[in-house]
């Protein structure tokens, strides 16, 4: 009678796991790493240059930013860490485009407003939010709201650019080349430019986390296959 019960109890003990199993499955609540997953491995190196020499501080804020890059994607279990004095370890479970990895970590984001003649009016220092959202035609754009000190300078700078195009820029490269209609003291500006819903909402993204404070390169970057390592 008593080893009828203790079957009777290990019975319902094997029903209970499967049940917790066939509801909770092991691969959807432990959070995989790379070796398990597989997903991008990434090296990067800060560089020196005459305007933005490397230290360590430098090197920490390009930490910091990287890992505000990377947060809202849902990447999960990332792996970002300081090796030696110049170079950041990168590891990206899940994630196995390394151009996508390269687009989300590698831009320097420097935005910049600037003038017919090429002068720079504003950057993105000053930027307090920036949001992915659509203009009234229903296109993807990127609406920029500025703190206080450069909602000023952008007054300024629309104030003595009426009917002149001021350029918006990234890392140097035009995205969008508006004609200035009218003051603007709002503090708020838009990009609109051939933007997907993704490339709109990746480019607040960056604009938000800030722009890098040192140029940095990319010595590694490489898609790893699951079991240990393997690569894809």
């Amino acid at each position: 009678m008593k080893r009828l019960r203790l079957l009777r109890l290990a019975l319902i003990v094997v029903v209970i796991g499967f049940s917790l199993f066939y509801v909770f499955p092991l691969d959807k609540n432990i959070n995989l790493g790379l070796d398990l997953q597989g997903g991008s491995h990434i090296v990067l190196e800060c560089v020196d240059s005459p305007d933005a020499p490397v230290d360590s501080d430098a090197v920490n804020r390009v930490i910091e930013i990287i890992t505000n890059r990377i947060n809202p994607e849902g990447v999960k279990e990332p792996v970002i860490q300081r090796q030696g004095e110049k170079r950041i370890l990168v590891q990206l479970p899940g994630m196995d485009d390394p151009e996508e990895a390269e687009k989300l970590i590698g831009k320097t984001a420097l935005l910049e407003f600037k003038d017919e003649n090429g002068q720079t009016l504003l950057t993105g220092a000053y930027l307090k939010n920036a949001k992915a959202s659509f203009d009234r035609f229903g296109r993807p754009n990127v609406i920029l709201e500025f703190n206080e000190e450069g909602a000023k300078l952008f007054e300024q700078a629309t104030i003595v650019n009426v009917g002149k195009i001021i350029a918006i820029t990234l890392d140097g490269q035009e995205i969008s080349t508006p004609v200035v209609q009218e003051p603007i003291p709002s503090g708020e500006a838009s990009i609109v430019g051939q933007f997907t819903v993704e490339e709109a909402q990746r480019l607040a993204l960056l604009l938000r986390s800030g722009a890098l404070p040192v140029e940095v390169r990319i010595l590694e970057n490489r898609s790893v296959g699951p079991t240990l390592g393997r690569d894809s």
